[in-house]
């Protein structure tokens, strides 16, 4: 159960650090490195968390690990070309972070129905 929720921190950390990104990508400012580095660390450490949890219990959250690891390979594409300095579009961003919240909230509406029955 302590896996569940840790990964659901970790996400939520994760929404927080993408939203600041997209707010610099959207003010045409340069996106630190090592903040691009850190959001997509705990993005893959999120995953990992989930999947680990998903795969030991039945039923485990199984939407949620799918729509956040497709939101997680579209970070990834976009902070490589981050670092290599080449330009994607700012609709993509939009669209990576609608999909974690997404991710995001579909987890919480699973711990929470899972801890009131």
């Amino acid at each position: 159960m302590a896996t569940v929720f840790t990964a659901l921190v970790i996400f939520g950390i994760a929404v927080i650090l993408g939203l600041t990104l997209l707010f610099l990508i959207f003010k045409h400012r340069r996106v630190p490195a090592r903040l691009l580095l850190i959001d997509g660390a705990l993005a893959t450490l999120g995953i990992l968390l989930l999947a680990v949890y998903t795969f030991s219990r039945t039923p485990g959250p199984i939407e949620s690990l799918v729509i956040l690891i497709i939101a997680t390979v579209i970070g990834a594409l976009m902070g490589y070309k981050s670092l290599s300095g080449k330009s994607f579009s700012k609709w993509l961003a939009v669209g990576h972070e609608v999909m974690l919240v997404t991710g995001f909230l579909f987890l919480l509406s699973f711990i929470l129905g899972w801890m009131n029955p």
